[in-house]
């Protein structure tokens, strides 16, 4: 793994008191769950930080899993891992906007075209009935997009169709090869067009190492303009109007 991007994963498993034993199974695992706390993080700031359980209910990876190693459901820019919740935003909201996150994450520089599509399957399998085995975290996501589609009070509250955000991440350089570009486009375009589920907008990225480590920093100098701001500003006042 190039050096700077290994700091940072370095200090996440730190920050997180992880402890591989440098097993390889082990850091593949870490490096998802990574992958998946930077990316919804740049996206949706402090959604940690209030629960700190969140990071595991997302990192969806492991046996039966899909092809897929993180999923995410926001609702109004919240990520909901209940019914409950989904029911609380919307019966606080006038409008509601959704958007389905997924996430693919390798620890190794090569971006392989086999894994891109059966990551694309793995997606086209979420929207449309369970045909492949898929394990606890996955069959949850299902359950609430299945209470989202079929929740009156939610669909009469829909601003718009939602979302459907992918993101397919590697440690190396982004391919340009037209078999690779070829393969993207046809899954974005396929998921645009289906029938199972309409979608306002399919977005496809790949995110490489140097993109990475561009979103790592990213969400670095966020925290600390974060540190900042409470060193500046009082974070509350008492009865009597006096900071605390």
């Amino acid at each position: 793994m190039e050096p700077i991007l290994k700091s940072y994963f370095v200090k996440f498993k730190t920050e997180f008191e992880i402890n591989t034993d440098d097993d390889p199974q082990k850091e593949a695992s870490v490096f998802e769950r990574f992958v998946n706390y930077v990316l919804f993080s740049v996206d949706y700031p402090d959604t940690f930080t209030a629960d700190s359980e969140l990071l595991d209910f997302v990192s969806v990876g492991g046996q039966d899993d899909t092809f897929i190693d993180g999923i995410g459901i926001t609702i109004n820019d919240r990520l909901i891992r209940s019914i409950d919740e989904i029911n609380e935003i919307a019966d606080s909201s006038r409008k509601l906007s959704i958007d389905f996150v997924f996430v693919q994450s390798k620890m190794r520089a090569n971006f392989d075209i086999s894994e891109l599509n059966s990551f694309g399957t793995g997606v086209r399998h979420f929207f449309g009935e369970a045909a492949l085995p898929e394990n606890g975290k996955i069959a949850e996501f299902r359950e609430l997009k299945q209470y989202i589609y079929s929740n009156e009070k939610v669909i009469s509250k829909l601003h718009k169709n939602p979302s459907l955000q992918m993101y397919f991440v590697g440690t190396g350089t982004e391919p340009h090869n037209d078999h690779f570009l070829g393969i993207q486009t046809i899954i974005r375009d396929g998921l645009a067009q289906a029938k199972d589920c309409y979608f306002e907008k399919v977005d496809f990225k790949i995110i490489d190492g140097k993109q990475l480590i561009k979103l790592c920093r990213e969400l670095a100098n966020s925290f600390e303009v974060q540190i900042v701001i409470k060193d500046i500003f009082p974070l509350s006042v008492d009865s009597n109007g006096a900071c605390q």
